[in-house]
This record gives structure tokens, C-alpha cells and sequence, in this order.
């Protein structure tokens, strides 16, 4: 649990840093945080509904803050009850994502615990030549549309991808992005093999 950890102490420091109306709702994530780590999901999805009504003040870092320790710890939530699109729907709905973040990486193994991992990378390895890159909402995202009728949906930063989804012809977009993320570190994830549902843990650092 060393990242939730992290994300606790993160959080105290924005509470020193924001006005006291703003380290309320700070407070409310924390107490959540808590209750997941008690396995008391539906409290803490309560709390984590009542700190999203909550006043942050005029400081853009808090809002942001607050959206994605709320969603970040949805995830979490959502991960250990087995609703993986829930889960991923709460990442996506993360505004900003660092360069550290690597989200993708939690979004591929709901994937993978949903699907079953040899089969989502049988799937995907004949789904690439359907990979659309969509702009939604401001947000950009790579459809890669799989043969058991379902598909993935993978975020693409802007800041670090800028080249890419400003390149006009969509057929060079899809190839750039294709031949960037087989050398990624989450492709490697993806060929991962003989990893079942039941040996996946919710509570690994990975998320």
C-alpha cells in the first residue's frame, strides 16, 4: 500500500498549503482513505461522494488535487469489487495526467483481470490494424476494438504526445502511435503471460 501511503502524505501537504475551508474536504479523502484500508468500500465511496461536493476554494492545484485523490482512490475501490469498468471510467475521468503517472498501466490490468491476460494479448495483437486515435470531451484517446466485440480505450497525454495528435493524416497518427507503444514499458505489461484472475491482487503497489 506504499503508493496510497504516498498519496496521504501528499495530501496533508496540500492541506498546509490551502485556505482552512479547502483542508475540510482534504480531511473527508483522508478519513475515506481510511475506510478503504478497513475494507469499508461503501463508506468510503460515501465520504469520497461528499468530499467531491466540497469547497476547495479559489486554488486551481486544490481542485485538481482533490479530483484525483478521489478518483485515484475510486479506483482502488472499484478494483478490489470487481468493477473494472467503473474503475477505468474514474481514471479517465482524472484531468491531469504527470508524466510519471503512467495510468495506462491500471487501465491494462482491469483489462487484463476482466479478460484474462493471454487472452486480451492474443486480442490485441489482432486488433491493432482497427486502432482509432479519438479526441473526447479535450481528452484524446487510442480505441483499439477487440475480437470478442468489446474494446480498449487507452489515454493519450497531450503535453508529451503533441507531435502526434496534431499529425493530419489519421493513418500516420495510428502507425506513430502503434510503433511508439511497442516499445513501451505497457506492451511489455500486455505480453505478460499465464497470469490468472485469482493471482492478481487489488492491493498490489502496481495500483
Amino acid at each position: 500500500m506504499k503508493k496510497l501511503k504516498i498519496l496521504f502524505f501528499v495530501l496533508l501537504l496540500i492541506e498546509l498549503n490551502v485556505p482552512t475551508y479547502a483542508q475540510k474536504g482534504f480531511g473527508v479523502i483522508l478519513k475515506a482513505g481510511q475506510k478503504y484500508e478497513d475494507g469499508q468500500y461503501k463508506k468510503a465511496l460515501k465520504l469520497l461522494a461528499k468530499a467531491e461536493r466540497m469547497d476547495y476554494g479559489f486554488c486551481g492545484n486544490a481542485w485538481e488535487g482533490s479530483e484525483r485523490a478521489i478518483n485515484l482512490l475510486r479506483t482502488k475501490i472499484y478494483i478490489n469489487q470487481e468493477n473494472y469498468q467503473l474503475a477505468r471510467k474514474c481514471l479517465n475521468s482524472i484531468g491531469l495526467e504527470y508524466k510519471g503517472d503512467n495510468l495506462d498501466s491500471i487501465r491494462i490490468r482491469t483489462y487484463q483481470m476482466e479478460y484474462g491476460k493471454d487472452s486480451l494479448s492474443n486480442m490485441i495483437d489482432l486488433s491493432f490494424n482497427n486502432t482509432k486515435v479519438v479526441c473526447r470531451e479535450n481528452d484524446f484517446f487510442v480505441i483499439i476494438p477487440l475480437t470478442n466485440g468489446e474494446k480498449i480505450e487507452l489515454k493519450i497525454n497531450p503535453i508529451f504526445n503533441f507531435d502526434l495528435i496534431h499529425m493530419d493524416d489519421e493513418n500516420e497518427k495510428v502507425a506513430k502511435w502503434i510503433g511508439s507503444f511497442k516499445e513501451s514499458e505497457n506492451y511489455k505489461l500486455i505480453q505478460e503471460r499465464d497470469l490468472h484472475r485469482s493471482s492478481v491482487k487489488p492491493h498490489d503497489d502496481n495500483y
